[in-house]
Order: C-alpha cells, then structure tokens, then sequence
C-alpha cells in the first residue's frame, strides 16, 4: 500500500472515532516505524494527530522497543481500570521484534510460573475486552500475515480495511 492511501485512511479513522469525544479523552499510537527524520513532523499520521490534540485529546506515541512494554504495562492496566475513552492506534507493529516476548502478568509477583503476557496477547485482550472499557483498537498492518501474527483470526475484530490487498488474503479472511 502506498503512504498516501494509508495517511488518508488512518487519518480519517482517528478523527471520525474521536470526532466528539473532549479533553481528557487518549489517543495512544503504538508505532512500530522508525522515528520521522528532519523536522520530526509525521508525515503519516502528523495532520490527523495535530487535529485531536487541538480539541484537548491527549496524544501519546510510543515507538519501536518501548512498545511491548507500554502494553504489557500501561495498557494491560487500563483494561481493568480504563474511565476515559481511549483509541489505540497500531501503526506497522510487525517491526517491533519483541511483540512476542513474555513477561509476568503481575509485575510484582516472585511466581515464575505464573500467567504470562506479551505484545501481541495484550492486543488481543483489547480487541476482545476494549471496547467494554471504552478502549478501542485501530491498527494498520500491511499484509495478512503481520496481522495474524499479532491478533490472529479469535479476536474482536468486527470491521477490516483493507487497501492493494491480494485476492487470496481477502478469500483466507
């Protein structure tokens, strides 16, 4: 898919899902791109993030390595205890090699055999719980394969996008 399609498809989303919603509200990008280089302007998402902001959504980006953490920690949190209407943007999350990793699902537990969670386990958790929360996924991968690996098909997903997909990717979803 080329940039423009997925700046134009993703910008819209973001505003469209929080066109109502007032300060205190959270957008939270979970980007897996590397960081924007030059100005540090986002020519992806930059335009559709600076029109959230100017209404008083907090916007919160969270990049590369630092992403499987935020979920496992912040975000696995707000699950239980969410009260301010919540968009989680994933952006190319297929570049973060540690969506996988496992880490204890209670930080502070000595249990090394206890429940685990990981990346990917917690994006799950938002697609089928999220919404409940007020918490809501929207996520840009750019093939069938990336997302699988991330949410596989026993998810909450209700709706799919899908732009320069192959034919046999749209038949397997």
């Amino acid at each position: 898919t080329g940039d423009a399609e997925v700046a134009a498809v993703l910008g819209a989303a973001v505003v469209t899902a929080t066109a109502d919603w007032q300060p205190g509200a959270r957008v939270v990008v979970l980007d897996g791109r590397p960081e924007p280089g030059g100005d540090g302007t986002d020519p992806l998402l930059g335009d559709a993030l600076d029109r959230v902001r100017a209404r008083g959504v907090d916007v919160q980006v969270v990049r590369g390595s630092a992403v499987p953490p935020h979920l496992t920690g912040e975000l696995a949190g707000q699950l239980r205890t969410n009260t301010a209407p919540t968009l989680v943007l994933a952006v190319q999350l297929q570049r973060v090699a540690e969506m996988d990793d496992e880490v204890p699902a209670d930080p502070d537990s000595d249990d090394l055999y206890g429940p685990r969670i990981s990346g990917s386990s917690v994006l799950r958790d938002l697609t089928i719980q999220g919404s409940a929360r007020g918490m809501h996924l929207i996520g840009w991968w750019p093939n069938l394969r990336a997302l699988k690996a991330h949410l596989s098909f026993e998810h909450g997903v209700t709706r799919y996008v899908f732009l320069k997909v192959g034919l046999d990717d749209l038949r397997e979803v």
